[in-house]
């Protein structure tokens, strides 16, 4: 049965945009017609997810205006909502507790396709997911030992995503360098941040790092009753 799909975007905006043509360029379809359903808002004002958890800010910041989309979401009949945005399922229990619709767990999915690939992960994200350990809990679900980011790489990252929030720039071939580095620690990279997973990787290392981003749109297909085009989901 085809479902509709609610994308609660913006956060970032070019993230989303990213994110709605990867569903796109990977759903089988003829014609415009044999696409998902689909109710993009891209609420671009919601508070940075990062500032209000280090900040120890009032969460209602995010859950109210989040509330107005929800009811969006249900009277156009939305029946499974993403997020693009890895930090702000640190709210997202509280946000599922808003609607008797489905949140697909961007967070719980990355991490099972990350055992797929080995033993061992390195979360790479904002300051916001890596110290709230957003991850944690899925990790130890799937029996995964984890490798955490040291300081400086963890800094170089935040760096990269604000850059790419504010230029739209996504060319940098360092991030490829970090997914190397923890690889021959023998750790698989996890991309938890959508701004990082608008950066290519290189042919080398894309089928050896898991895509947080990737894997929310090949669920994202399947929950909607679509057939995936390509047996991996391309970029």
């Amino acid at each position: 049965m085809k479902k509709k799909l609610g994308i609660l975007g913006g956060m970032g905006p070019l993230a989303s945009k990213v994110f709605y043509e990867r569903i796109t360029n990977n759903t089988l379809a003829a014609s415009d017609n044999d696409h998902i359903d689909i109710m993009l808002l891209s609420h671009a004002s919601i508070p940075d997810r990062t500032k209000v958890i280090l900040e120890n800010r009032d969460h209602s910041e995010i859950i109210d205006p989040v509330r107005k989309d929800i009811r969006a979401f249900e009277s156009y009949g939305v029946e499974n909502i993403a997020v693009a945005c890895n930090t702000f399922h640190y709210f997202l229990e509280e946000v599922e507790k808003l609607t008797s619709i489905s949140f697909i767990n961007m967070i719980d999915l990355a991490s099972f396709d990350a055992k797929k690939l080995g033993n061992k992960v390195t979360v790479l994200g904002t300051t916001g997911t890596l110290q709230t350990g957003i991850y944690d809990k899925y990790i130890k679900k799937y029996g995964l030992d984890q490798l955490k980011v040291d300081d400086q790489i963890a800094k170089k990252l935040m760096d990269t995503i604000y850059h790419i929030k504010a230029t739209n720039d996504t060319n940098f071939k360092d991030f490829n360098e970090i997914c190397r580095y923890y690889l021959d620690k023998g750790s698989v990279p996890l991309i938890a941040c959508t701004e990082l997973s608008t950066i290519n990787l290189e042919k080398d290392i894309e089928d050896k790092v898991v895509d947080a981003l990737s894997v929310l749109t090949r669920e994202c297909i399947l929950r909607s009753g679509y057939k995936l085009k390509y047996k991996k989901i391309i970029h």
